[in-house]
């Protein structure tokens, strides 16, 4: 099973955990739908609607997948996605107020990193919907835009190896284990080599594939 990127494991504040119907999950996204495509409508605000939006989705996607309401979930991700691009110098400024004593502080990485979590969790609900292209299109955007996210490359990883393509997919499972030393990736680069050394395979062009369009 692949893993979607949540930073935030507090439920949703309109839904209890266990107490919704899947009416009240499609109305709560229907209405995050009319949010997001009207954050253009605000002033220098913009980006930090965005960050709390995004939070949002995040917190709803547990919700959307109990629910098995996958395709709502994509076009919730989608349209935050496009919601950035229309925003864009303005997004520099996504993750917080700049601190000048705050040296560290990247507020454009931080966009960077959560663009990366959107594709990757959009490429989630691609897979559960067996889009399989999909999926290792959004996991591919993800690493354009975060080449340290562990969680994409093991994703990426998942759905070449039911694609038996098991040459890359050894490769990313072995780069997720290296950048986060989990069990569950060891268990997933353990049977990616047992399909490999069993079986020929296939192999597949993952440059190719990430030129698609969004």
């Amino acid at each position: 099973m692949g893993t979607f990127s949540d930073n935030d494991k507090n439920g949703v504040s309109s839904l209890d955990d266990g107490d919704y119907t899947e009416n009240q999950v499609e109305c709560r996204c229907s209405e995050l739908s009319k949010e997001i495509k009207t954050v253009n409508n605000g002033g220098h605000d913009k980006p930090f609607k965005l960050k709390a939006l995004f939070e949002e989705i995040v917190r709803m996607q547990q919700f959307v997948e109990k629910c098995k309401l996958f395709k709502s979930g994509q076009e919730l991700y989608s349209e935050w996605l496009e919601q950035v691009r229309k925003c864009g110098n303005m997004c520099l400024n996504y993750s917080k107020e700049p601190d000048n004593n705050d040296k560290e502080s990247n507020p454009s990485n931080d966009l960077q990193n959560v663009i990366s979590r959107a594709y990757n969790n959009r490429g989630y609900l691609k897979y559960l919907q067996v889009d399989f292209e999909g999926a290792i299109h959004d996991y591919t955007k993800a690493l354009k835009y975060d080449s340290t996210s562990a969680c994409a490359y093991y994703n990426r990883g998942l759905v070449t190896y039911r694609l038996a393509f098991f040459q890359q997919s050894i490769q990313d499972m072995k780069t997720a284990l290296q950048l986060d030393p989990c069990e569950e990736f060891r268990l997933g680069l353990q049977r990616a080599e047992e399909a490999y050394n069993t079986s020929t395979g296939h192999s597949f062009n993952l440059e190719c594939n990430s030129e698609c369009d969004d």
